[in-house]
């Protein structure tokens, strides 16, 4: 959808340049890169190689639906994506689309951002462990606050959000972010879904839209920054922790119930890696579910 940012010759692409001698420039089409036509998407400041990046606010009409109006908005700063805009009109020819606007309504560095697969470019990956179902939040706590609005690709798990509702504290966030609707199939293109973030009370206690597309391979999500405590969720296996290299073995002869405490040799699990998954192997190969024995040392000195 939204091309990076770039220069010509030291300076931003502005359409309004295009024509000189009319306040229109007739009917034009785009040919030659991606779907051919002017991206339905919100745009992000200086992208699509120009200052104020222009974009579609309506669907594109039908090849029966003839000429119609539409609105084109300009990104006009960081978090301003509609405040300036213009009348265009379109038409379907089935094969391609036709536009008519007046490309001399506002001379300053402003384009028009043509749609472009999403599923072929070179979007933003992430692959954060943290991220992962099985991460439990209270042991690493972190949101997506900072995360830049754009398209992303999940590379780790099973590499696409859960649909269903995460346990309260998991991917390491107090409140873990999931898709309540399903994802879409192929063919049925970008899609707008909903992510809901939970806590331990409630498995949708905000929410935001996100635009969602199946590449078939793998899926393309366009994210946008959250609020405090709130983070994209990636499904992975209830499993996964069982896997032979996904855990540590603990096989300490004095972790036994029965051992008592000496001070001349101490022991403790100050080492250990928080969020990493563990295992015993000696003894019964489990932590016990009753409250373990101590030893009460008599320092009662008799005198006689």
């Amino acid at each position: 959808m939204e091309l990076a940012f770039t220069k010509t010759d030291g300076a931003y692409k502005r359409d309004y340049m295009k024509m000189s001698t009319s306040p229109y420039r007739g009917w034009f089409r785009f040919s030659g890169v991606g779907h051919n036509r002017i991206t339905e998407v919100q745009q992000e400041y200086l992208s699509c190689g120009t200052q104020y990046p222009g974009w579609m606010m309506e669907e594109h009409p039908g090849v029966e639906d003839g000429v119609v109006k539409r609105t084109i908005a300009f990104t006009t700063a960081a978090s301003t994506y509609s405040s300036t805009k213009s009348e265009i009109f379109v038409k379907n020819c089935g094969n391609y689309m036709l536009y008519n606007m007046n490309f001399n309504w506002w001379n300053t560095n402003w384009a028009l951002c043509v749609d472009t697969d999403v599923c072929k470019a070179d979007v933003q990956e992430l692959d954060q462990d943290h991220r992962l179902q099985n991460f439990w939040g209270k042991i690493s706590q972190t949101d997506d606050r900072s995360l830049a609005r754009g398209w992303y690709r999940f590379t780790n798990g099973f590499e696409k959000m859960p649909e269903t509702c995460p346990a309260a504290d998991s991917c390491g966030s107090l409140k873990p972010g999931y898709l309540s609707q399903p994802h879409p199939e192929i063919g049925e293109g970008i899609v707008e879904r909903k992510v809901c973030f939970g806590d331990a009370d409630q498995c949708c206690v905000t929410s935001r839209d996100v635009l969602v597309k199946n590449c078939g391979t793998h899926f393309v999500y366009r994210l946008y920054p959250t609020t405090t405590y709130e983070k994209y969720c990636v499904e992975e296996s209830s499993t996964t922790m069982c896997a032979a290299d996904a855990y540590t073995e603990l096989d300490d002869d004095w972790r036994g119930e029965t051992n008592v405490y000496d001070s001349t040799n101490k022991h403790d699990d100050t080492q250990l890696t928080p969020g990493n998954w563990y295992r015993f192997t000696n003894y019964l190969g489990r932590m016990q579910s009753t409250p373990c024995p101590y030893t009460v040392v008599d320092t009662t000195i008799l005198v006689t």
